[in-house]
């Protein structure tokens, strides 16, 4: 028994440890960049140009963010006092925060084998050295996606569908853990899940449109009406630019959100979208989901889902980090991980930033032929 406690309190010290490496790390490199360099190519300022837009996203201006994250700008602008440096250094140690909760519920996803210290410590050097974690919000994201999975894990359900649901108010893509979830747990629980996860979100928006019909549908409607970018389909559209929306004072003119922003689609979404969710019901319905290859399952998801989708976004490559490590050999996830980190700081903000709009091909036919490589190396995994 005392052998056992004590290889726990080790396990635990070891954790701790890799904690307070990430945060002093972070927090060094944060204290010895100048402001300018420490938002880097990120949206932390746009954030705060969006959070001094006079009311509230959805009631009196239109956000392309789903609502919970927009809402917690407008309250980090307030605590900061509306000043910027403030604002965007609350953010980041909240977007830290989230870091380090990640790596704990990886650790605990990982287990405390060697072998799952190992792929922590790999997560973690991979977090430190991502500048996405800080330059982006996706960090939050990734915590509830991870959070939802350790509760299912736990055998606690409810908790795991207002995981789920929370996360989807900060964007959606926690719903893809749903097809998962199907498969997974018994009918019952899985619909309770679903009751439970889209209630919320239905509450949300449905008081939202209570409050703000105009604001709330044009705020729905900006990400489909942007069209394509970074992507394979982009390159079929003639879309060579990134994500971006237009000016900050559009937000005000919920008219503006539904306005095309780049080339229409020549192939559209709708048309792809059976032929994805095909494949994926195929797989689907012919893996018995365990243990051992959950991740590797939830991976092709993602994998999917990104290649089908008409935008990318380089931050993404924070959502696959967990799940490649979680599935892979160690070798062939640090392999994979750091080849997917580099190709996406090539695009951005190595390229594009420069005005080099031009190689957008070239980084996109990279990008798109590792996510292919990486659902064909998840798929084996499926098999065994």
């Amino acid at each position: 028994m005392i052998a056992k406690l004590t290889k726990k309190l080790a396990q635990r010290q070891t954790l701790l440890l890799t904690l307070a490496a990430v945060a002093f790390i972070r927090m060094v490199l944060l204290a010895g960049l100048p402001y300018e360099s420490a938002l880097g190519y990120g949206d932390i300022q746009t954030y705060f140009q969006l959070a001094q837009i006079p009311g509230l996203p959805y009631l009196n201006s239109w956000s392309e963010y789903p609502p919970l994250f927009p809402f917690i700008t407008e309250l980090v602008f307030v605590l900061s006092n509306a000043n910027q440096y403030a604002f965007s250094y609350i953010l980041i140690i909240l977007f830290l925060a989230a870091d380090l909760a990640n790596i704990a519920l990886f650790s605990s996803l990982a287990g405390s084998t060697p072998a799952g210290q190992r792929q922590t410590a790999l997560f973690a050097v991979f977090i430190c050295a991502l500048p996405y974690t800080w330059w982006y919000f996706d960090s939050l994201v990734v915590f509830f996606v991870l959070l939802s999975i350790y509760l299912v894990r736990k055998d606690r359900p409810l908790s795991a569908a207002v995981s789920i649901g929370l996360g989807a108010l900060f964007k959606l893509f926690p719903l893809i853990l749903l097809g998962w979830l199907a498969r997974k747990l018994p009918r019952d629980r899985f619909l309770r899940i679903l009751a439970v996860a889209g209630l919320m979100v239905a509450l949300v928006y449905g008081l939202l449109w209570a409050l703000s019909p105009e604001f709330t549908l044009a705020s729905l409607q900006s990400q489909p009406s942007k069209g394509s970018w970074q992507t394979v389909w982009a390159i079929l559209d003639g879309n060579f630019n990134t994500g971006s929306f237009g000016p900050i004072a559009d937000r005000l003119q919920p008219g503006k959100a539904e306005l095309p922003i780049n080339n229409p689609a020549r192939i559209s979404p709708l048309v792809t979208l059976p032929f994805f969710l095909a494949l994926g019901f195929w797989r689907t319905f012919r893996t018995k989901i365990t243990l051992k290859n959950e991740m590797a399952f939830i991976g092709l998801a993602w994998t999917l889902f990104f290649i089908w989708m008409p935008g990318w976004s380089p931050q993404w490559v924070y959502y696959l980090l967990p799940m490649l490590i979680l599935a892979l050999p160690l070798r062939t996830a640090a392999l994979f991980g750091a080849t997917l980190i580099f190709a996406n700081l090539l695009e951005w903000p190595l390229l594009l930033s420069r005005g080099l709009f031009w190689t957008l091909p070239i980084t996109i036919l990279l990008r798109t032929l590792l996510l292919a490589i990486l659902a064909i190396e998840f798929d084996s995994r499926l098999k065994k």
